[in-house]
């Protein structure tokens, strides 16, 4: 079997590169015009491998190479291409092109396997367009319906709902998104590392077997102005620092696993 082929990676790294917003670093929001040329290209370039290639109604995209017996649980792997503002080029992109790359050296090599292998593209796994990431993983684990979709909008006031159906998404077959149990055999995603852990302990690559879960909460802090020469500290009301102290009350309860 052949070895992967480096440059070519590197090639499809570059060339996914080039569809982002002007600026330092990598800008390819979620389903902004950048992004749904990026879309575009990919899915040609999942084409010329010989993968079947297919959108759901979250804009997920799937480039399959089928396997011997369709009717046993697919193989997933993959990741996203959508950034963060002014993030890097290898966030999500790697995985995708990993996933790329391994089903040509199978399909090249004409090695036999039963089942099928998905290359997935999650939609919108970042969350600095809706301010919610992990849109398309939601979608496919039963856990964002259709009638949420209007109501999940960026700073631009447009929602997803509009987004998806500009982008010609089968946003109307919304609940056959959902993937049920025992039809996925196993996922994988290889993904740069985002903590100086393989650095540290001088190792090429590593197997994630836990995550911070971050949750974001609104809160709004009301205080009371008063003169800033006459006010004793007993006598302030001050919001900035009751939001200080909630803050480091909070650390200590992560840093403690309280609740």
């Amino acid at each position: 079997m052949n070895r992967a082929d480096a440059d070519k990676i590197k090639t499809w790294l570059l060339e996914l590169d080039a569809f982002k917003a002007s600026g330092p670093g990598t800008t390819r929001l979620a389903l902004s015009p950048d992004e749904m040329r990026a879309r575009a290209w990919i899915k040609g370039e999942m084409a010329a491998l010989g993968l079947e290639v297919t959108e759901d109604g979250a804009g997920n995209i799937c480039g399959r190479l089928k396997g011997s017996d369709p009717s046993l649980a697919a193989v997933w792997t993959g990741s996203h291409i959508d950034t963060v503002c002014e993030g890097g080029m290898f966030d999500g992109a790697a995985g995708v092109f990993a996933g790329m790359e391994a089903a040509r050296l199978i399909s090249e090599a004409g090695l036999p396997h039963k089942r099928d292998i998905c290359i997935r593209i999650y939609t919108s796994e970042e969350s600095a367009r809706f301010g919610m990431g992990c849109i398309g993983s939601r979608a496919l684990s039963g856990h964002l319906k259709r009638e949420d979709l209007s109501g999940i909008c960026g700073s631009d006031g447009i929602s997803l709902e509009t987004l998806l159906k500009e982008g010609g998404f089968p946003v109307d077959e919304f609940g056959k998104i959902p993937v049920k149990k025992g039809e996925v055999f196993a996922s994988v995603e290889l993904h740069i590392e985002q903590s100086p852990n393989l650095e540290k302990n001088e190792k090429m690559i590593g197997i994630v077997d836990a995550i911070c879960a971050p949750s974001n909460s609104m809160v709004t802090i009301t205080g009371q102005q008063s003169h800033a020469g006459g006010t004793s500290m007993a006598d302030r009301k001050d919001a900035f620092m009751a939001a200080a102290e909630i803050a480091l009350a909070l650390e200590e309860c992560a840093k403690h696993g309280l609740s």
